[in-house]
């Protein structure tokens, strides 16, 4: 009977790591509701899932809020600047597909290349926000690079994170099982996911001991 309880028994480790996730999601979704707060959030929740990831001693509550509150300002502006650059690229789709009809499908590419390049950047952004000190320009220099550099990565990173979008494409009960899911635990699945393969890439560059990943 010990050995079921025992902590490292498999299935104590899985129950373990899925409450931290249930725990960071529930974190994430109460300190995402201002909606401006969303890029803050985004640093404490790739913060717990990296720290989880590589087997740090992590205190869930303590590691979010505190990068919550040291990177507020730096995260804030970069998905403030994001959300209003998304705007204006779905806008623009709107635009090319409803008002100008689908004979000017071909003008809708450049759009499309704008928002993969800005998908691409937020998905190694926040996690390298959570890990190293920079300044802004910086930190987008370098999700720029790594994009570009594990680009086989980046796709597959963007299709983790498209796959509820796809699914709730199907059916409106398809959006409702999505939205539990997600609810539950699924945004800090997705992060702690996407946090595995970034960990993977950034701990070789800090074998190599680039100075642009100067770790916190």
């Amino acid at each position: 009977m010990d050995k079921i309880f025992h902590p490292d028994n498999p299935v104590m480790r899985f129950l373990t790591w899925f409450c931290n996730m249930m725990y960071i999601n529930i974190l994430f979704i109460l300190t995402s509701i201002p909606i401006i707060t969303i890029g803050a959030s985004l640093s404490g929740m790739y913060t717990c899932c990296m720290k989880l990831i590589r087997g740090e001693e992590s205190y869930i509550w303590k590691d979010f809020f505190k990068a919550f509150k040291e990177n507020f300002k730096q995260a804030t502006l970069l998905w403030l600047v994001a959300l209003i650059l998304c705007g204006i690229w779905f806008g623009n789709l709107y635009i090319l597909f409803h008002m100008l009809g689908g004979n000017m499908v071909y003008l809708q590419i450049p759009i499309w290349i704008l928002l993969f390049i800005t998908f691409s950047i937020l998905l190694y952004a926040f996690p390298l926000l959570s890990q190293y000190e920079n300044s802004t320009k910086q930190l987008v220099k370098n999700a720029i690079l790594l994009a570009i550099a594990n680009f086989p990565t980046t796709l597959m990173l963007l299709v983790i994170h498209l796959i509820p979008v796809f699914y709730c494409a199907f059916s409106l009960e398809n959006v409702i099982r999505a939205a539990s899911v997600l609810c539950f635990f699924g945004f800090a699945l997705i992060a702690f996911v996407s946090s595995f393969f970034i960990n993977h890439i950034l701990k070789k560059l800090e074998d190599d001991k680039d100075e642009a990943f100067s770790q916190k």
